[in-house]
């Protein structure tokens, strides 16, 4: 299982050392069913049992290779289809009829994408140069892109439409740590043992540093080369309880027992007050003046009820 510092948990069942259930302590039971294929066991659908209207959340289709051919919605409506050719996908197509295309050849021993057009009218050309580490990509009559890649297969340099040039120098762990921009300017990066940003130098030369919380990788502290300082305290969970800003004004954040920001107070001393479900679904918003709006949802999550503070409702379905 799964859980949160505040115990909202997700469960997951198994059998025969396959995953066939999973619950949440939000009241939600979903059971995986599966299908066998020419080529394979494959997830065919994921049903709600619990939690909500009974029912399919989503279906998966195959071909006789075990390939995804298509995915159907709650609603019964095919949201995606794929197409294939000799196990490498051809075309896939969204719910409003959007189609991508693409063609392959076998380059250096490897099936590659050479072409990709769209049913908008986009069409770009791949080219590969292994040995010298790059790709060109030509899509409209004078607008190309290139990239050249180190033996990792990391981004040293590219070029745009545009005629902009970006180089990429990394450290021994493959952070960036140089970045040049067009017309000579650079980015520069500093990092600390757990590869955390800890000193940003922009093109002008502006430096920026960062302090983080060791327990929650929560940066803990912002300063500009100005003097200019941004902190945040957190609680036990690492949520942010209190934000100062460079000229001293502080927002504070209170949380209900679910983790749900449940207030906040700006340095004016003005609140938002914020009520939520076990679902964790928003169902009061209060603002700094005192005046409210509800939500309502339906067994399903959806928002069906807003009422504002004068009392007007508005049905949603």
């Amino acid at each position: 299982f799964m859980e949160t510092p505040h115990c909202q948990r997700i469960v997951f069942g198994h059998e025969g050392g396959r995953l066939v259930r999973i619950a949440s302590s939000s009241g939600h039971h979903l059971l995986l069913h599966r299908t066998q294929t020419p080529a394979g066991e494959r997830l065919s659908r994921i049903e709600l049992v619990q939690g909500g209207t009974r029912g399919n959340l989503v279906e998966y289709r195959y071909d006789d290779n075990g390939q995804l051919t298509g995915v159907v919605n709650r609603a019964g409506t095919q949201v995606r289809q794929f197409a294939y050719e000799n196990g490498l996908m051809t075309a896939h197509s969204n719910a409003a009829g959007f189609t991508c295309r693409y063609r392959w050849q076998e380059l250096d021993g490897a099936p590659r994408v050479t072409e990709h057009d769209t049913s908008d009218g986009e069409h770009y050309r791949f080219d590969y140069d292994f040995a010298a580490g790059t790709t060109t990509v030509t899509g409209r009559p004078g607008e190309s892109w290139q990239w050249w890649y180190d033996r990792e297969t990391y981004i040293t340099a590219h070029w745009t439409p545009g005629g902009g040039m970006y180089r990429f120098t990394y450290n021994e762990d493959h952070f960036p740590v140089n970045i040049e921009l067009p017309g000579g300017r650079t980015v520069a990066y500093e990092y600390d043992i757990q590869n955390r940003v800890v000193k940003t130098t922009d093109p002008e030369g502006r430096v920026t540093q960062t302090q983080w919380n060791g327990e929650f990788d929560e940066i803990t502290r912002t300063a500009l080369d100005d003097d200019a300082v941004w902190k945040t305290q957190y609680n036990a969970h690492g949520q942010p309880v209190q934000e100062t800003d460079p000229e001293g004004r502080v927002t504070q954040y209170a949380y209900d027992e679910q983790g749900q920001m449940c207030s906040r107070t700006d340095a004016a001393g003005g609140t938002v007050v914020t009520a939520f479900d076990s679902r964790g679904q928003m169902t009061r918003y209060t603002d700094c003046s005192g005046r409210s709006t509800g939500y309502d949802h339906d067994e399903d999550g959806n928002l069906t009820r807003v009422t504002d503070a004068e009392g007007k409702v508005v049905r949603i379905s």
